[in-house]
């Protein structure tokens, strides 16, 4: 899917853009490389919380990559500006909470796609912050799922 030549923007949204969302972008990209998708779709991330931005990926978060074999990217948070989306633009909100955040902006209506509507079976993974290693473990088990769902989602669109 792209608007004319633009590749459409999927913003992935979570509290603290440090341990979910980062994790879930960078699944997303590869997955839709993976599928030959990939210019067709530029991936972003970035948390709703006051103090985001400046931050980078959780230390659990990216030690519990690590032990699936994946490498994330070295990055900094960033926090979400509601005016950075464009007509070209699908906003996924990682749990109920950023949904709820997010449904108080008029741009972003017709925007928000649900976990629902790529498979996972529910619009929430949970935040892993604070929970200790397993936690880390299953929020990677979560986004690679996701990110499948993702990638299966826009090869019908």
């Amino acid at each position: 899917m792209t608007i004319g030549d633009q590749p459409v923007t999927v913003w992935w949204l979570c509290s603290g853009n440090i341990c979910r969302s980062p994790l879930v972008e960078h699944l997303a990209h590869q997955s839709a490389i993976a599928a030959g998708l990939a210019e067709r779709y530029l991936m972003e991330s970035a948390g709703v919380a006051s103090w985001c931005g400046g931050k980078p990926t959780h230390r659990h978060m990216r030690a519990a990559a690590e032990a699936a074999g994946i490498v994330l990217p070295q990055r900094t948070s960033q926090k979400f500006q509601p005016q950075a989306v464009k007509d070209s633009s699908i906003v996924i909100p990682l749990d109920a909470s950023v949904r709820s955040y997010l449904e108080d902006f008029e741009e972003l209506e017709g925007k928000i796609l649900g976990l629902r509507d790529l498979g996972f079976g529910r619009d929430e993974m949970p935040d892993p912050y604070g929970k200790g290693e397993k936690a880390f473990a299953l929020a990677v088990e979560q986004a690679q799922a996701i990110a499948q769902g993702f990638t299966r989602h826009i090869s019908t669109v």
